[in-house]
């Protein structure tokens, strides 16, 4: 008697399961993956947010070694977000950490290397006029500059993140 109910079980299984792949298929839905756009009330499809590649100025450059030069010169253009479309992104905002490396001595006259770290938060996507000329004064061989927790916006206004930036930098 369980043999047949088992069966009677598994057919009625089987045909609920090919029911429903039917009418996911007759939507133009794959069966077993999710969408990645939604519509919202102005039926306009809109995707899910990603991380956006973000350079420093109007250059290549997303981090890993620089020169103070290029450094000096690019920080200064600010930052721009780009997709791998070729899409443009407006920086909102972003956080710079300029990590300092210094001498000093200690009591006894031993010298030791210390981090001094500043930070800033950035309204847009150019460090303030200030923060520059002190900025450009101090970067030096061995500093490291952060670019992080940025926050950029496309045409349409959709917000998104940036991928956060490490440069350190060189002679």
């Amino acid at each position: 008697m369980k043999q047949p109910l088992k069966k009677i079980l598994f057919l009625f299984v089987f045909i609920v399961v090919s029911i429903s792949l039917s009418a996911q298929s007759k939507k133009g839905e794959k069966p077993t993956t999710q969408n990645k756009t939604s519509k919202e009330n102005t039926g306009k499809p809109t995707v899910a947010p990603k991380v956006v590649s973000v350079y420093l100025g109007h250059s290549a450059f997303t981090g890993g070694n620089i020169s103070k030069q290029a450094f000096d010169s690019l920080i200064m253009q600010g930052l721009h977000g780009k997709d791998s479309l070729g899409n443009m992104y407006k920086v909102e905002d972003f956080k710079f950490t300029y990590a300092e490396r210094n001498y000093y001595e200690d009591s006894t006259g031993r010298a030791m290397v210390y981090t001094d770290y500043s930070e800033e938060h950035v309204k847009g996507d150019t460090l303030t006029n200030a923060a520059l000329r002190n900025l450009y004064e101090k970067t030096k061989n061995g500093d490291t500059a952060y670019i992080d927790q940025i926050k950029l916006t496309n045409t349409h206004g959709t917000p998104t993140a940036g991928k956060p930036m490490k440069f350190v930098i060189t002679k």
